[in-house]
């Protein structure tokens, strides 16, 4: 055979092909001796296009193997030799199942295999993702492939299989999905840590070469919040200062960083970021963490275990991995903030109301599972006002937060200390044996309180009450045990303010029929050495001090306690006038605390009149108005005592949720039968009748003025000539004895009244 004859083997890249084979694929020459050479040209054609054809198989980047019809490796290109680590030698002749999976348990299928096991019908592509390879070393990758038959003359001699590695494509999509996972743990709240291991994962899924530590903390040294990929031997916290920033806020190295541990924590005694690199992992690149302000709040350092250098793909990767980290960081601190300010005083830091009662909550279940007791308390200070009056409330705030202080490190570490408002904290007590373990705790917390307190260079001293409730004697919620503790304070208050011989007179209200309609509630002062001290005397100083605030709780407290008193008796039911002062009404507090009283006692609200003075309304209208309203909205009557004597109010009172206009003594004294002294009264009863109020004269004491005053129409009239302020009894006395029809009342002062006069207390 000369040179141009066909070989016995041709050669296909690695492998070696039957010269039948080549038979079976050369070209049908011309048979006639008359044309060799075009029968060489023809030859030479073929050839120089099988090269190519096997040029372009060893150079695609696809994998590509074939089979023939019983299943048998018939070629395999170098792209499929990398990719699954077989040579052509170890596979050609062979199932090819030794790619697609490794041979099956008898009576079992590869899983995968169906996908691309079998010759494909003639003159079909069967394609796919869905199928499986398997390398040399038993691991496995997933494909996108493309099956064909070889087919001749329509006859198949096999298959061939095209298939690239889709790992990175999965791995992909795989980063996104964990990405929108991540955006939901951030907004549902997880934790920081465990949102930092969701990336920490996500990352290393993508990067599976690669290991990622992410670092936190506000203070050096950081923590080890989350990692993957590090070796498993390495500690779960560090001492890592944050990288110095360079070439855009990154460090390629962090051999210079310095490493700081505590002795109180044993994960930090070594310099634990020494031992992951000692452990074999190269560092590739640290990114610092910073909030939206610049304050560094942690780093995020990848490694791998070769070359410690990271590709343009997988640094941009670490780019999102720590904007994630920030935003993380940032909704966690935003979120963390909220709860702060929705559940905790701004000043002290300590649990506020709505946080308290869902602890006590759980502290009743716990009780009621354990069987024990849980006790609440009310703990009020005395006299604070005074500091803030007299001090400043800069120095104020400073004061409270030191008693604050001082009562916090007094209570145990399972009681929760709230602060309720104003001057108030409530303290819940758990897993009490006996109701005298609460008394005895706040037995301590008040003589912890009665030593000085230095602020600002000033020693100061204060007194507390406190009122105490137990689970389950005095209620089984949390409403009812601080209803009832609060009612304990409301009584160690009432108990104090005993001890200075207050008591309350009242003073009955007439209409012009001398039918009593009303009272009023007068506070009065006998004092054991000096005697009866006059209201004008006491009240400012009270005002001045504070003490006005429990006196006057004090005062609405017996006031309804009275009433509800009469009403069991069958006393004859009246309304009843309660002075109340401007320190009083500024309190946040104090609709809710009349309401709570009212609720207390069961005195219906449309049976108290709150009066209060000119010179509070005028100081601030607007907000006068709506406090006014909130007690109008309880059903309570608003009366103004003493008017006329402030400035003029008489331009805008109907702004105001007004019932009453209580006329000042002065004008009542001027009245003496002339036409001139009544001319005020006249236009503050025309005022207040078209302002649709009743009109109360105050300081009656002549029959003159009584007539002049009917003569202009004044429904109501209160004052010595009727009635001085009487003592509960008396009063009760005068009630039962009265009548609407009675002759007695009619003409005149009845011999009740007269009875009940012997009693009168000093005005």
């Amino acid at each position: 055979m000369d040179s141009h004859a066909i070989p016995p083997v041709a050669s296909f890249g690695r492998q070696q092909i039957p010269n039948e084979a080549v038979e079976e694929r050369s070209p049908k020459f011309v048979e006639d001796a008359d044309k060799p050479a075009i029968m060489q040209d023809a030859f030479e054609a073929w050839i120089r296009m099988d090269e190519l054809n096997l040029l372009l198989l060893e150079s695609t980047t696809d994998g590509v193997y074939g089979t023939d019809v019983n299943g048998l490796t018939t070629f395999l290109n170098p792209a499929a030799a990398r990719m699954t680590g077989w040579t052509a030698e170890e596979v050609l002749g062979k199932p090819h199942l030794a790619l697609v999976h490794p041979l099956p348990l008898e009576g079992t299928s590869p899983p995968g295999s169906s996908a691309v096991c079998g010759a494909v019908q003639i003159g079909a592509v069967r394609r796919g993702e869905d199928a499986v390879l398997w390398r040399k070393d038993g691991s496995s990758f997933p494909v996108a492939y493309t099956g064909t038959s070889i087919l001749r003359h329509g006859k198949s001699l096999g298959t061939v299989v095209v298939f690239r590695d889709i790992s990175l494509s999965r791995r992909k999509e795989q980063w996104e999905q964990s990405r929108n996972e991540i955006f939901a743990a951030i907004l549902g709240q997880h934790s920081l840590q465990s949102t930092m291991q969701m990336l920490a994962d996500a990352f290393v899924a993508l990067y599976p070469g690669n290991s990622i530590a992410i670092f936190l903390g506000s203070v050096e040294p950081y923590h080890l919040a989350a990692e993957a990929g590090l070796p498993k031997r390495l500690p779960r916290a560090v001492g890592l200062r944050p990288p110095a920033k360079a070439g855009g806020g990154e460090s390629r190295n962090l051999a210079g960083m310095a490493f700081s541990g505590s002795r109180d924590d044993p994960a930090c005694d070594s310099p634990a970021f020494g031992e992951i690199l000692e452990s074999g992992v190269k560092l590739c690149l640290a990114l610092p963490l910073t909030s939206g302000s610049g304050e560094a709040r942690g780093t995020v350092a990848i490694f791998d275990h070769h070359t410690g250098f990271l590709d343009d793909r997988t640094r941009e990767t670490m780019e999102s991995v720590c904007s994630l980290a920030r935003m993380a960081i940032e909704h966690r601190q935003l979120y963390d903030e909220v709860v702060q300010r929705s559940q905790y005083d701004r000043l002290t830091g300590l649990p506020n109301r709505f946080l308290l009662e869902d602890r006590l909550k759980q502290a009743i279940v716990i009780a009621r599972r354990q069987g024990t007791l849980v006790g609440v308390c009310c703990i009020d200070l005395d006299r604070f006002k005074q500091v803030n009056d007299s001090l400043g409330h800069e120095f104020g705030d400073a004061y409270f937060k030191a008693v604050s202080e001082r009562l916090r490190a007094s209570v145990r570490e399972i009681d929760t200390l709230a602060r309720r408002g104003g001057d108030e904290f409530i303290l819940a007590l758990r897993d009490l044996g006996e109701t005298s373990d609460a008394v005895r705790i706040c037995d301590r917390l008040l003589k912890e309180l009665s030593a000085p307190i230095l602020v600002d260079g000033r020693s100061l001293t204060i007194t507390a009450s406190i009122g105490i409730s137990m689970y389950p004697d005095h209620g089984d919620t949390a409403g009812l045990l601080l209803r009832n503790a609060d009612m304990a304070l409301q009584a160690a208050k009432r108990a104090a303010v005993a001890r200075h011989q207050f008591h309350v007179a009242y003073q009955p209200i007439y209409t012009m029929n001398k039918e009593i309609v009303g009272v009023e509630a007068l506070l009065r002062w006998k004092h054991p050495k000096w005697g009866p001290i006059s209201p004008l005397q006491f009240i400012p100083i009270a005002e001045e001090t504070g003490l006005i605030v429990p006196i006057g709780d004090w005062v609405i407290e017996e006031v309804c306690r009275q009433a509800m008193e009469w009403q069991a008796d069958g006393v004859p039911a009246v309304k009843i006038f309660a002075n109340v002062s401007g320190v009083q009404l500024e309190r946040s507090d104090f609709s809710s605390k009349i309401a709570e009283t009212l609720e207390r006692s069961g005195m219906a609200a449309d049976r108290l009149e709150l009066e209060i003075t000119e010179s509070w309304i005028i100081s601030d209208l607007r907000g006068a108005a709506a406090k006014l309203q909130q007690l109008r909205d309880l059903g309570i009557g608003i009366a103004i005592d003493d008017f006329g004597t402030g400035n003029s109010t008489f331009s805008y009172l109907h702004e105001l949720p007004l019932d009453t206009l209580k006329i000042d003594r002065s004008f009542i004294h001027r009245l003496d039968g002339s036409v001139a002294n009544l001319s005020t009264v006249r236009t503050i009863k025309a005022l207040a009748q078209q302002l649709g109020l009743k009109t109360v004269a105050e300081g009656l004491e002549t029959e003159t003025q009584l007539e002049q005053l009917r003569e202009i129409g004044c429904e109501l009239v209160q004052g010595f000539y009727l009635a001085r302020p009487l003592t509960p009894h008396a009063a009760s006395s005068l009630l039962r004895s009265q009548a609407p029809t009675s002759p007695e009342v009619v003409a005149g002062r009845s011999r009740a009244e007269q009875i009940a006069a012997a009693e009168c207390l000093a005005s």
